[in-house]
């Protein structure tokens, strides 16, 4: 197998504003088109997946920023009409009808009663699909219900994170005009996945083939419990996270340089490694007017989940490395999604890229600057560093960047900037933001998102909330719902205006 990235995948994602979880730029990563086991495949193939080939073909593309090939497809074998096909070992279900086997009492109780295997957790139980999700890895066909057998098969594969077992309802012969509906069988599949695997992802129902129809019944989703983070060369030992990082400005410099999100591949550090590198090359290919670049010498990699779904390996890379207690962004909720980060871990880079000081500035200052201290990152004033962040945000709890450090200019009469008044009005929020972890809602965290949105002229908050709207303060009745009434819950308004 070729391992290729489409360009949107690798190029263009740096978020809009610093640290805020790129949720945008990661659905549009167009999903791998294999999800799990086709249907028709008969025999189980070894997993293809090569770390090496994956990590070049993300080097080559974030150095040249090139487009290159979609991955090949796989195909089966084409089987001639009423061929034999394998045998499973799956208890005989009778009538043999799709309706029974779907229902059948037999099948439901072995996966209700099957075990949970040493180091893994039950992540759904005697569903009726198997899953259809990224890190599909292979599969396997086993003469029993054997959930222990499956987690060995994981355990022995490096990048399996979780399995599927279900029963099958498969056609014993090849499906054609002359054996349109031919007698069942029953194979007991096993699916191993790079990634967790996740109840609303067991969505694969079976399909049509001519006149007969495949149907799942007894599947279990098991997801390890503890996967240990990978060591990746040119790179410190990982350091386990409870969250991604939130970083502060270093000494007015920010250190945040950009994301990416792979989905084509199972759960591997090594592409964010591969990236970050890459980056370095590249920046130091163009650097800024100044002769000044953002070299990437540390790295923070998850799972990003959308309802509990993992959506890929999630990279963020910065110019210098940060501790454990930056890591408060557990997450966040974005309308009736919630996105989750898991299994994080940070990398910071064994010989850091140091880079060059800015040109000297023809402009005349008060007085000579000493020397800059030997950092990870170019450090443009020596004021201190401020403190983390207390709560769980998904933007970098810092204020929105002014041209200048002009004093904070005072906002015109129409702008209104911090008006309590009750929770809100008949019209309907472009988006709703609460904080996974229930703390207040920063406003400038608030307005950042409504920034970002790009029509978002207004934004309230109250306690974990923050609502955007494409209408000013002014131009919104904020003091009744739908119905007329007044609520009984007061938020802060602000129009997009306010300096906070």
């Amino acid at each position: 197998m070729r391992y290729s990235f489409a360009a949107s995948t690798l190029l263009g994602l740096a978020a809009a504003l610093p640290q805020r979880i790129n949720i945008d730029a990661a659905l549009a990563v167009p999903t791998p088109s294999i999800l799990g086991p086709k249907i028709e495949d008969t025999k189980p193939a070894e997993p293809t997946y090569n770390p090496i080939a994956a990590a070049s073909a993300v080097a080559a593309v974030v150095e040249s920023e090139g487009v290159i090939q979609k991955r090949d497809s796989l195909t089966v074998g084409k089987r001639d009409a009423c061929d034999t096909q394998p045998l499973g070992n799956g208890p005989t279900i009778s009538p043999d009808t799709a309706t029974a086997f779907s229902s059948a009492t037999e099948l439901s109780e072995i996966a209700r009663n099957a075990g949970t295997p040493s180091g893994y957790k039950q992540s759904f139980v005697d569903e009726s699909g198997s899953s259809q999700q990224i890190g599909y890895l292979t599969y396997k066909i086993y003469q029993t219900y054997d959930v222990q057998g499956c987690a060995d098969a994981c355990d022995g594969e490096k990048y399996c994170l979780g399995f599927n077992i279900y029963f099958e309802r498969d056609p014993s012969l090849e499906p054609g005009p002359n054996c349109p509906n031919p007698p069942s069988t029953n194979n007991i599949k096993c699916s191993l996945y790079g990634y967790p695997v996740a109840a609303k992802a067991a969505t694969n129902m079976g399909q049509w083939r001519q006149d007969f129809q495949v149907v799942i019944a007894g599947s279990n989703g098991y997801t390890k419990t503890n996967k240990g983070l990978p060591n990746v060369d040119d790179f410190k030992a990982p350091t386990s996270l409870p969250a991604a990082i939130n970083a502060p400005l270093d000494n007015g410099f920010d250190t945040y340089n950009g994301m990416r999100l792979f989905n084509d591949n199972p759960f591997d550090p090594t592409l964010c490694a591969a990236a970050c590198k890459a980056q370095t090359e590249y920046d130091m290919a163009h650097p800024d007017s100044d002769g000044t670049y953002k070299p990437c010498n540390f790295f923070t990699t998850y799972i990003l989940t959308q309802n509990g779904v993992p959506l890929g390996t999630y990279c963020a890379f910065y110019t210098r490395s940060w501790d454990p207690s930056y890591a408060v962004n557990t997450g966040y909720y974005a309308g009736d999604d919630e996105y989750k980060v898991i299994n994080a871990g940070s990398y910071e880079i064994t010989s850091p890229n140091l880079s060059p000081s800015p040109s000297p500035s023809p402009s005349p200052s008060p007085s000579p600057s000493p020397s800059p201290s030997p950092s990870p990152s170019p450090s443009p004033s020596p004021s201190p560093s401020p403190s983390p962040s207390p709560s769980a945000v998904d933007v970098t709890p810092t204020p929105s960047p002014t041209p200048t450090p002009t004093p904070t200019p005072v906002p015109t009469p129409s702008v209104v900037c911090g008006a309590t008044n009750l929770r809100r009005s008949a019209m309907t929020p472009q988006r709703t933001i609460r904080m996974g972890s229930g703390a207040p809602f920063d406003p400038a965290l608030c307005k950042n998102f409504c920034r970002s949105l790009g029509t978002c002229r207004s934004f309230g908050v109250q306690g974990p909330n923050c609502e955007l709207y494409p209408f000013s303060v002014a131009q919104v009745q904020w003091t009744s719902d739908a119905d007329g009434a007044a609520t009984s819950v007061s938020y802060r308004f602000y129009d997009i205006g306010c300096a906070l």
